[in-house]
């Protein structure tokens, strides 16, 4: 609005203006007659040379402002990003676990057809059907361990699908007992990174480090899964960069010693290795 007045002339000191001095000023050409610049209304570059400093000031904020939301969009982008890493886990998890559900119920029907025939083995007692009765007592064990290892399974997954959700980056352990690893490289050992958010090349930079053991990289979802592992592993790390605390817990429960990284980089890894020593 304040600029319009200028344009419409309608302020008591404009005549007053030193119009020549903003046509050199701002390297442009004034037509005294036509009372414009460059066919703009003279009155609109008066205003532009009276509130300079104001313009510039809402020029930078204007700036600051976009910059501030071009950064919320790659915060938005990255958020989008892990919630979809999140829901397809979470959709793989589900799936698996309905794939063993139906084998596990398909497996309780074949056990109750074999229990019945048991049962009507048992009632005739004809030795001549020892062997077939045999077997199906075989199976009938073999079945019953594949049932319990499913509902094992299935109960692991529905655990795992729970704390997804707490998965977090920057996750701050408090007070751990934090072994004090050896001096110098370990080799021909197992070593398990749990957690974090490893790409390619870290990896890569990793082994070749330690080229003479076996690196295991174990995404935070699947530390259930690869509980094993862990615990048969030689060294054990555990990378809070991205994790979450309940996995944190299972861990700790199931090996001896265990080593805390921030960061997944390879660097962070022989950093272990390489307190008060010298270690190319």
């Amino acid at each position: 609005m304040e600029a319009f007045l200028y344009a419409q002339e309608d302020l008591q000191y404009i005549e007053n203006a030193d119009w020549q001095g903003i046509a050199e000023k701002f390297a442009c050409e004034y037509d005294e007659k036509n009372k414009v610049y460059n066919q703009v209304k003279r009155g609109y570059l008066l205003y532009y040379d009276v509130n300079i400093e104001m313009l510039k000031e809402i020029k930078n904020d204007y700036e600051h402002y976009f910059e501030l939301i071009f950064a919320l969009q790659n915060r938005l982008f990255l958020f989008k990003e892990k919630q979809h890493i999140i829901v397809k886990e979470v959709h793989k998890l589900r799936e698996e676990n309905r794939t063993l559900r139906i084998e596990n119920k398909k497996l309780k029907k074949t056990l109750t057809e074999l229990e019945h025939k048991l049962r009507a083995f048992a009632k005739t007692k004809d030795d001549s059907k020892e062997k077939e009765y045999l077997k199906i007592l075989k199976e009938n064990y073999y079945l019953k361990t594949r049932i319990e290892k499913l509902e094992q399974t299935i109960e692991d997954l529905e655990k795992a699908e729970e704390i997804n959700k707490e998965i977090q980056e920057n996750i701050t352990i408090e007070k751990p007992a934090i072994e004090i690893p050896p001096k110098q490289l370990p080799e021909y050992q197992t070593i398990a990174i749990v957690g974090g958010k490893w790409n390619s090349r870290e990896k890569e930079l990793l082994q070749e480090k330690l080229n003479t053991c076996e690196v295991i990289f174990i995404e935070p979802e699947r530390t259930i899964a690869k509980i094993d592992a862990i615990s048969n592993a030689d060294i054990v790390v555990f990378d809070t960069s991205r994790n979450a605390h309940k996995y944190h817990e299972i861990v700790k429960q199931n090996v001896r010693k265990l080593f805390y990284i921030n960061k997944s980089s390879a660097e962070e890894v022989i950093r272990l290795f390489q307190q008060n020593n010298n270690i190319d």
